[in-house]
């Protein structure tokens, strides 16, 4: 999934960051199928972890990829909780 340049729409919408770590990653491909299904109510955001621009983050999360933030805030980790997830966005 391709991060989306931010229009005048887009600006009305929550982003949404999912932290992940380059390499394989069962949980992460998981993840990003259900997300998929609900791109058009985020903006999405991807960091790598395990990459200079990512470095931040890597202490914090290398045990527990996937992490979503939406806008900012921690929303969950590991497996997506869809409920949560719509949840979320539908009150941001």
């Amino acid at each position: 999934m391709a991060a989306r340049f931010l229009s005048s729409f887009s600006r009305q919408l929550p982003v949404l960051t999912f932290f992940t770590k380059q390499g394989g990653c069962s949980l992460c491909e998981e993840a990003r199928t259900i997300l998929d299904k609900y791109k058009d109510q985020f903006v999405y955001e991807e960091v790598c972890i395990d990459t200079s621009e990512g470095a931040k983050w890597y202490e914090a999360y290398k045990h527990d990829i996937p992490v979503l933030h939406i806008n900012g805030r921690y929303l969950m980790k590991h497996r997506i909780n869809e409920d949560k997830l719509l949840e979320a966005l539908s009150s941001k």
